[in-house]
């Protein structure tokens, strides 16, 4: 048998009533097993989810193996610390771009709307799983910075409630020339929607509602019917 760490996280954790558990599942489970045995043991909707083995995204197809930690991850609503809960300083990113080679500096900052699909905001509530964005974030500026040998760009997401108004993720990006800044700060923030495992919360007054537009990245995309069990796993 296989002994195994299952972590849920926002929506997940919602629905499943617990934020982990462990399971044992037979030789030869994959990750469609985990996904099969999470739709018997919680419901249908857990199909939807994506799911992390190690820190990584990774497909149905991949292989467990003892002591795997397996996150249930919903699709993200999308370092020092990349991941925060303190209050992020835009002056502090603009200067670790700066040099004197550069001629342009774009800066995005993300910020707590009041309101949402019409309904009146007090707060949003951030919630990550820190190791896992942690690693994610410090690829998505490697790649970017590959890009473009001229190129120099920072960025931290803050996690945790955040009243309207307040800064909850901001990108900065250096080049010589404005364009390469500009293409830089969009392409970071895009993928960081797509793939940092951040989810939002927020904070009305008919409730607490989690943002259910997102996406999964590639990598974690499986529709119900490509998810199947191999029949010889069991959860206890």
């Amino acid at each position: 048998m296989l002994r195994l760490r299952l972590l849920f996280f926002a929506q997940a954790a919602q629905q499943a009533g617990q934020s982990e558990t462990r399971w044992e599942v037979a030789e030869g489970a994959t990750l469609a097993t985990v996904r099969q045995l999470l739709s018997e043991r919680y419901g249908s909707g857990f199909a939807r989810f994506g799911l992390a083995r190690n820190l990584d995204w990774a497909d149905d197809s991949t292989a467990l193996q003892d002591g795997d930690e397996v996150a249930v991850l919903p699709p993200v609503s999308g370092g020092g610390q990349l991941i925060t809960e303190q209050p992020l300083d835009p002056g502090a990113l603009i200067a670790a771009v700066s040099r004197s080679g550069a001629g342009a500096i774009a800066l995005f900052v993300g910020v707590v709307r009041d309101q949402f699909q019409g309904t009146a905001t007090a707060a949003c509530r951030y919630q990550a799983y820190p190791e896992m964005a942690e690693r994610v974030l410090s690829q998505i500026l490697t790649e970017v910075a590959a890009t473009d040998p001229d190129l120099r760009i920072v960025a931290r997401h803050r996690i945790g409630e955040l009243a309207v108004g307040e800064a909850s993720l901001i990108v900065a990006a250096s080049s010589p020339h404005r364009q390469a800044a500009f293409a830089a700060c969009r392409q970071t923030v895009e993928e960081i929607k797509i793939r940092l495992p951040v989810w939002k919360q927020e904070l009305t007054a008919q409730g607490a509602v989690w943002h259910e537009d997102g996406q999964l990245p590639s990598a974690a995309k499986r529709s119900t019917s490509e998810s199947t069990s191999d029949g010889n796993t069991e959860n206890v």
